[in-house]
């Protein structure tokens, strides 16, 4: 039942794509280009291996050997779960945003700004 959740706008559900995770799936998603998160349901722990590619001849190489399925539905979810879903996302935001405020920072972390980090020279690239 674990699906990845992408979004054009980290904001607005109804950019979302959901893609299903089975076990021992193999997946490449421009992360880059797309908020993303990963829901799991239960307690149980699930693992993954993450790697970072550079896009180039030989990622595209590798991708076209494995027969590539381009476009996926998405999974329905029940609307009810997911409205609370989005409201506790939401609520986490809004909690780590006051706590990093609370220190003096910059809040808006994760926003897709992509600001610089005031005084480390390190780009803010992703919320997941």
């Amino acid at each position: 039942d674990s699906m990845m959740i992408l979004r054009e706008d980290k904001d607005d559900p109804a950019t979302e794509t959901r893609v299903p995770l089975p076990a021992g799936a193999q997946v490449v998603i421009d992360t880059q280009r797309l908020y993303h998160a990963v829901w799991h349901p239960g307690q149980e722990p699930r693992y993954c291996l993450i790697t970072s590619l550079e896009s180039g001849p030989e990622l595209n190489t590798w991708i076209s050997n494995r027969n590539p399925v381009p476009r996926i539905e998405s999974p329905v979810i029940d609307p009810v779960m997911a409205q609370d879903a989005y409201a506790a996302a939401e609520a986490k935001r809004a909690e780590r945003a006051a706590a990093i405020a609370a220190q003096g920072k910059d809040p808006r972390f994760g926003d897709g700004s992509m600001a610089m980090g005031e005084g480390s020279g390190m780009e803010v690239l992703s919320e997941a």
